[in-house]
């Protein structure tokens, strides 16, 4: 089987932490209780009995162990039951609810796990997409949930006043969660993903933070520099153990035109559920707070109780139950080594792709630093269209306006879009920050976006036709404003699918704005 969700978090808060079981049973029986699951529990259907079973006709299971342990009570659930789509795919969930010592004082546990796999041993694919379980939201919703730090059902705003406090939790050696963070669009300081999706999916499992304002994140620059900052539309995951003299490729980022390359229907917060789900699986979890933990206990407790007052019979009986448990619990470690194995292909298979990076960045900064002189505007344009004559088109009709008089930035900015960029575009290289790349190769900035209102303003500037199609001309680089042309330059463009290459519709001086 495959596991597909996982998360644990302390019940209550950190300073009020949850000391009563009953509190979350009937949280869990209400769950339980829901038509779609097809029980008919008994309206004096307790938790806190020693074991209970139901099997109904269609492939549902429920099943619950409840024993005290050392420290005070352990509650052990599993649910199992038939994929929507399939009935040769099952699912099953393993929640389980134990006390620990936090603090010099007992606090509750909650760790639950999903699991998917085929039966009759048929090889089956998944069609139906997982998600959150329902029961954690009402779980952090009436009782409360915290790991360190307090969680919410929904987005933790930061105005520029706390950026301090949330550098201390982003830089906490304690933090055990990632932190979300979802940054505001420069032109309509408006987030561009769906942050209602993010926090229905992902609340639970990390700290969803978003910024007040565009500015929260210009301020934020001070304490985190360019390379580990997050803006402009953009979002990143911080890891646990963030710190700022980390390599800023191991702190996911997802920049606004990579957000956008998704399109709708929510599959970028999709995506970015499932790159926690990936994640979240190599998390440690004490063993007593699993299913074969629960187990565990309590066969070794029929055993003492056994040894006291049982019959050989009884003793044979829970030693074969002990066997079966081991032999069972072995064959999934199998499969669970087989599964870390493949999670270790995809992370070399990504570690190749980061040394592939490393190496082009540093070819392409030897290319960018011959020294190359040019007399003239079109001299540059000529000499460009024939080196990367398969990465970039510039058709005259393009070229709006020829002022502009640095001809080795210029020649350095095409370049960064003729080989840098399109093999962005086309995967051959991983690059977490455009503008920064841009920047750091030519000195240009580099903005995924366009205001949607100028565009529909001054369309001459933000459109061009190409093989009988508009395309909108959404992405550009450029430095220097309209006040001295010869230092002056916008270079808007799109990258066209078919042939692989950099489309520009646009060089001259600044695009018409309503500033403007």
């Amino acid at each position: 089987m495959k596991k597909s969700f996982f998360t644990t978090f302390q019940l209550g808060s950190s300073k009020e932490p949850l000391r009563n079981l009953d509190d979350i049973t009937n949280i869990i029986i209400r769950w339980l209780k829901k038509p779609k699951r097809g029980f008919s529990l008994p309206p004096s259907f307790s938790l806190t009995d020693n074991e209970f079973k139901i099997e109904a006709n269609d492939h549902k299971l429920f099943k619950y162990y409840f024993t005290e342990t050392k420290v005070g009570e352990l509650l052990a659930i599993r649910y199992e039951h038939d994929d929507s789509s399939s009935d040769d795919v099952f699912w099953r969930t393993e929640i389980v609810i134990g006390k620990k010592i936090f603090n010099d004082d007992h606090s509750y546990r909650f760790s639950i796990n999903i699991w998917y796999g085929s039966r009759n041993q048929k090889f089956q694919p998944i069609v139906r997409q997982h998600s959150r379980p329902n029961l954690i939201y009402e779980l952090i919703q009436e009782i409360g949930a915290f790991e360190l730090f307090p969680l919410q059902n929904g987005h933790i705003p930061l105005p520029q006043k706390d950026n301090p406090i949330y550098f201390y939790l982003l830089t906490s050696s304690r933090r055990k969660l990632p932190i979300i963070f979802i940054s505001r669009d420069n032109n309509d300081n408006k987030p561009i993903v769906n942050v209602s999706s993010i926090i229905r999916n992902c609340s639970g499992m990390a700290y969803i933070i978003m910024s007040d304002e565009q500015s929260v994140t210009w301020d934020l620059q001070t304490y985190l520099g360019k390379t580990h900052n997050c803006y402009d539309g953009a979002v990143r995951i911080y890891w646990p153990g963030f710190k700022v003299t980390d390599n800023p490729q191991l702190h996911t980022l997802w920049t606004q035109e990579q957000i956008l390359d998704y399109g709708n229907k929510d599959e970028f917060e999709y995506f970015l559920f499932n790159q926690l789900c990936e994640h979240a699986q190599t998390r440690y979890v004490s063993e007593y707070l699993t299913w074969e933990g629960a187990q565990k206990i309590d066969r070794q407790k029929r055993l003492e109780k056994a040894k006291e007052t049982g019959t050989q019979e009884e003793w044979i009986q829970l030693l074969e139950e002990e066997n079966l448990s081991l032999s069972s619990s072995n064959d999934e470690k199998t499969n669970e080594i087989k599964e870390l194995k493949g999670q270790v292909f995809d992370l070399r298979k990504q570690n190749e792709q980061l040394l592939t990076s490393i190496k082009y960045n540093k070819s392409i900064n030897t290319i960018l630093n011959d020294t190359l002189s040019f007399d003239s505007f079109n001299s540059v344009i000529s000499d460009i269209s024939k080196k990367y004559r398969d990465h970039i088109l510039i058709e005259k009709r393009a070229i709006k306006d020829s002022s502009f008089k640095d001809y080795e930035s210029l020649h350095k900015a095409l370049t960064w879009l003729a080989l840098t960029y399109c093999k962005y575009k086309t995967k051959e290289v991983q690059i977490e920050n455009l503008d920064h790349s841009c920047k750091e190769s030519c000195g240009f900035f580099y903005s995924s976006n366009q205001s949607t209102r100028t565009m529909g303003q001054y369309k001459d500037d933000y459109e061009y036709f190409y093989n009988g199609e508009k395309h909108q001309l959404k992405e550009h680089i450029g430095t220097g404003a309209n006040k001295h042309p010869e230092y002056t330059i916008r270079i808007a463009f799109f990258f066209d699918k078919e042939s692989n290459k950099v489309i520009v519709g646009y060089l001259g001086q600044h695009q018409r704005t309503r500033a403007t």
